[in-house]
């Protein structure tokens, strides 16, 4: 069953661009039976015993220009990828958060096993961006620390996520934990520590910064480094993302090379 309720409203003003009251609207998705695993103990060989709960959030926006099509509801391998991303990191998550502006699209996730962790929340913006997508995100998340991840990641990885959250909870100075590869930070494969971003971020939208690396400019980072991400994915394909049907069909052709090898 689902039913429409306000967004938390964190510290992002109500708001859209300057002007009026453009509050943040979400999907809530409840099912008494569904799943509460993944916040504790073991999940898919995933060590979580005595952790806090993490939020995850997926950025899933709509309709996507290089694509043709939303990239939420393009098929991949048959089935919607966003599905795909939900069920990556469902087992780390003590609440799945999804940025759409098509939750009547996406009704597909009733089904899913997480389907109770699981809320999709509208952009708080017109003015659409990463940084926008990024301030919705952590305002609508209710754990201290969120892992924000793109929906066109099609290899995203809980067991990097897990790490990047570990090297957070070690040093509580730490506004981020990012990847730093070759080619920049990775901010949608990364965890936030939510309420301090979350003000950096306010100040950023009203100071008019549409970048991402423009607003981590102006908190505490932790690079993840190549040689850490390394240790915890060895095959690296974490950061692939798929922006045009070409990019997305020589992914499904990874996954299965990967199946017919055995290690899919």
């Amino acid at each position: 069953i689902a039913i429409l309720v306000d967004a938390p409203r964190g510290h992002v003003p109500a708001r859209r661009d300057g002007v009026g009251d453009g509050e943040g609207e979400t999907r809530q998705m409840t099912h008494d039976d569904a799943p509460t695993a993944g916040v504790a103990g073991e999940a898919g060989g995933l060590s979580l015993a005595g952790l806090p709960p993490l939020s995850v959030a997926i950025q899933a926006g709509g309709e996507s220009r290089r694509m043709g099509r939303s990239k939420a509801t393009v098929p991949f391998l048959g089935r919607p990828l966003l599905e795909r991303i939900v069920t990556r990191v469902a087992p780390i998550a003590a609440e799945i958060v999804i940025t759409t502006n098509e939750p009547e699209n996406l009704g597909f996730l009733d089904d899913h096993p997480a389907r109770g962790r699981i809320r999709l929340v509208r952009d708080r913006y017109d003015r659409r961006g990463s940084v926008t997508g990024l301030a919705t995100a952590l305002s609508a998340a209710t754990n201290d620390c969120v892992a924000i991840v793109a929906c066109d990641m099609v290899f995203a990885s809980p067991e990097l996520f897990l790490a990047e959250y570990r090297a957070m909870l070690a040093d509580e100075g730490v506004d981020v934990v990012v990847p730093h590869t070759q080619f920049g930070y990775e901010p949608f494969h990364a965890v936030y520590r939510r309420a301090r971003c979350l003000d950096a971020l306010v100040s950023a939208i009203d100071d008019g910064c549409g970048s991402i690396r423009q607003f981590m400019e102006t908190i505490a980072v932790r690079d993840f480094a190549m040689e850490e991400v390394a240790r915890t994915v060895p095959d690296g394909r974490c950061f692939i993302n798929t922006n045009t049907p070409d990019e997305l069909a020589h992914a499904e052709q990874i996954v299965r090379d990967l199946a017919r090898s055995g290690r899919g």
